[in-house]
């Protein structure tokens, strides 16, 4: 796997990387489309695999008997006259539903009446037995003319005990409560309470049947309520929709801070939670496609999956902090600093990211310095934490040790001053933390801060200018420009310095590196780069920069316009194709 995935990303993300941008683009949207239909089934028995015999059995049952539950219709402040009327013409409605099995409006006394030795106790019925026995007995002696010294059966006992069990003449033939307020009227559905899409369509239609019938309004009295198994099961479905929502909130909420604090960084946020997102899109919509829904126990994997997932992108960040640290990848201060002392007529000889180790710094600053170069800038590690330790391994190195500078502290002071004036800080004073900052190698210089807390630091150190600045970005920037660049301009004669940029494609690299070592020989004076852009049109795109430095703006130019022209000639001889050719000051 790791041998596919390799081959994949060199002969494919390496050489299409628009393409590549633009499916993964296109599957994003697509994947978002598809898992906005991705609904919530909560019927437990479609855990179950549908092709037992048992779970056939069960469908065939509820197709022909219905749904375990009814919807019951509670009437409320109905006059006993009107009841009858008001059931009638509910009932009939209620029967036209879409889903309905059934409606049970009346208590069925005829049927009950019929049925009634089956309401008696054992005893009840014994005792009816010995009745009826002597009445045979009875009616037997009354015939043949024969008479026993028995008991003499009196038929009025069996007469009343006839009359006092006849339950069902006299009750109401309506559902009522236990206290005679309400009426009932009973819907049976076609469906199971535990289809809870079935349930909530149903439960609407029945509603809207409600609604639209106009009782409510013509019975001002009268109110009519759901209630029931169905209502209970959509008001339970909407308990764990809600928890689900807030699980995967709050899942959501706890990686985001643990994340920020764990990166102090803004930026950190968007970097690993949009790929977590999109990917959790893919399973959604995948779950779509293949299955249609998510169940009671799939319903947690909104929660699950970015528990689980975000591993990847916080090892990726942490990776990729660490290999900038290890000087593997390229620092934003660095390209900054670069870029600024170039635009200054300067020469940057050389630019290292290390770690917070005194030793490393050392090292560092020994070896910049055996390359001759006048002025070393260290960006980073001014601060009062416990690894801002950058001015405690310049003063080992130049042996200069560290001492409170009143300037420094001043500068300190002024600055925490500043944020708690702002309410940025709830105690300006100064502890040892803070004082730290202030404690420079001898002969240190500090520059202001404008934008900070920690001041910067100049040094002199045989005939070299040694400058701590912040690591901070804006800080850094602020101090460069507002101190850095005047020392730099009054201890330099500035160099003019002129890019020429061409834009190639048709050709590969090691056709024009031969091309580049030409130009070189013949114009000494300039540094010639190419930089691979990737394809265009199947076609490799080449990206050629042309650097030239003089103490003399037009002599600058000039060397640089005719490497370009040349440079030009060479590539259009050689079946290359010039996309764009232009000459800036840098």
């Amino acid at each position: 796997m790791k041998n596919i995935l390799r081959w994949c990303f060199k002969n494919i993300t390496q050489k299409y990387p628009g393409t590549i941008l633009i499916l993964a683009l296109f599957l994003s949207g697509f994947s978002i489309y598809i898992a906005t239909g991705l609904s919530y089934d909560s019927r437990m028995d479609n855990l179950l695999p549908q092709d037992l015999p048992l779970i056939k059995e069960f469908n065939e049952v509820v197709a022909k008997t219905g749904g375990s539950g009814p919807l019951v219709v509670v009437l409320e402040g109905l006059d006993q006259s009107r009841a009858p009327s008001v059931i009638s013409q509910l009932s009939q409605l209620l029967k036209k539903v879409n889903g309905t099995q059934y409606v049970d409006s009346q208590i069925p006394k005829e049927f009950l009446n019929n049925r009634q030795l089956l309401m008696l106790s054992r005893n009840e019925l014994i005792q009816l037995e010995l009745l009826v026995e002597k009445g045979i007995q009875y009616a037997r002696d009354q015939l043949t003319g024969f008479s026993f010294e028995k008991e003499l059966f009196n038929p009025k006992k069996l007469q009343i005990f006839s009359e006092d069990y006849q339950l069902f003449d006299e009750i109401n033939p309506y559902h009522k409560g236990k206290k005679q307020r309400n009426y009932y009227i009973f819907v049976k559905p076609k469906g199971t309470v535990t289809d809870t899409a079935f349930t909530k369509t149903f439960v609407g239609e029945v509603q809207e049947t409600i609604d639209s019938s106009g009782l409510e309004i013509n019975i001002p009295s009268l109110k009519i309520k759901l209630t029931g198994s169905l209502i209970v099961r959509l008001e339970e479905n909407a308990f764990i929709m809600h928890d689900l929502e807030n699980a995967a909130l709050l899942a959501a909420f706890l990686v985001t801070a643990i994340i920020l604090i764990y990166t102090r960084s803004w930026l950190s946020i968007p970097l690993i939670i949009v790929p977590l997102l999109l990917s959790m899109t893919y399973t959604f919509a995948l779950t779509q496609l293949f299955i249609g829904h998510l169940n009671i126990i799939s319903g947690f994997l909104v929660a699950i999956l970015m528990g689980l997932g975000i591993d990847y992108g916080i090892h990726l960040y942490i990776r990729f902090k660490q290999e900038l640290l290890n000087g593997k990848t390229i620092n934003n201060n660095l390209n900054w600093l670069a870029e600024s002392i170039t635009s200054l007529g300067c020469e940057v000889n050389c630019g290292y990211v290390i770690r917070d180790k005194i030793d490393e710094i050392c090292n560092c600053l020994e070896y910049t310095l055996s390359k001759n170069s006048k002025w070393i800038i260290i960006s980073g590690g001014l601060g009062p934490t416990y690894d801002d330790i950058t001015l405690e391994a310049i003063s080992k190195f130049l042996n200069r040790p560290l001492s409170l500078n009143h300037d420094g502290m001043n500068i300190i002071k002024k600055n925490y001053m500043r944020l708690y004036r702002k309410r940025l800080i709830k105690d300006p004073a100064i502890d040892d933390h803070r004082k730290k900052m202030a404690m420079l190698p001898r002969s240190s210089i500090p520059l202001s801060n404008n934008v900070g807390i920690a001041p910067g630091v100049l040094l002199n150190y045989k005939n070299r200018i040694i400058i701590c600045l912040p690591g901070v970005p804006k800080e850094m920037q602020s101090i460069f420009s507002q101190h850095i660049t005047k020392i730099i301009k009054s201890k330099i004669q500035p160099l003019y310095v002129f890019e020429g940029i061409i834009l190639i494609s048709n050709l590969v690299e090691s056709i024009i590196s031969p091309l580049i070592f030409q130009m070189k020989t013949k114009h000494n004076q300039v540094y010639i780069k190419s930089h691979p852009r990737g394809l265009r049109n199947n076609k490799p795109l080449i990206e050629i920069s042309i650097i030239g430095k003089n103490l003399d703006q037009l002599r600058s130019k000039k060397n640089i316009k005719h490497c370009v022209n040349d440079l030009q000639e060479l590539i259009l001889n050689s079946n290359g194709k010039i996309l764009k050719s232009y000459i800036i000051r840098k």
